[in-house]
């Protein structure tokens, strides 16, 4: 996964996964919260500690390995493309 750093204004910095990478995790986080519920507090610690907590010191995918406690699939991207699955 390619992580790109991003510096704002004044002494803020930013790092980011590419799109895709971010793209991909942004279709299928809400799946756990659907599955757990969205104000369940464990599941919004696990997010906090796995996806946000690590930032750009921790590959993309790992993160969301961590998170999902499974490996990404690539449907709910391409289908957020139109492409068929």
């Amino acid at each position: 996964m390619k992580t790109v750093a991003l510096r704002g204004r004044g002494a803020n910095d930013l790092t980011r996964t590419d799109l895709s990478t971010f793209t991909t995790t942004d279709r299928q986080t809400p799946s756990r919260f659907a599955a757990e519920g969205i104000f369940n507090p464990t599941t919004g610690k696990s997010y906090r500690d796995e996806i946000m907590a690590p930032g750009g010191s921790r590959d993309a995918a790992a993160s969301l390995r961590a998170f999902l406690g499974r490996e990404p699939i690539q449907e709910p991207f391409l289908k957020s493309k139109g492409l068929a699955v």
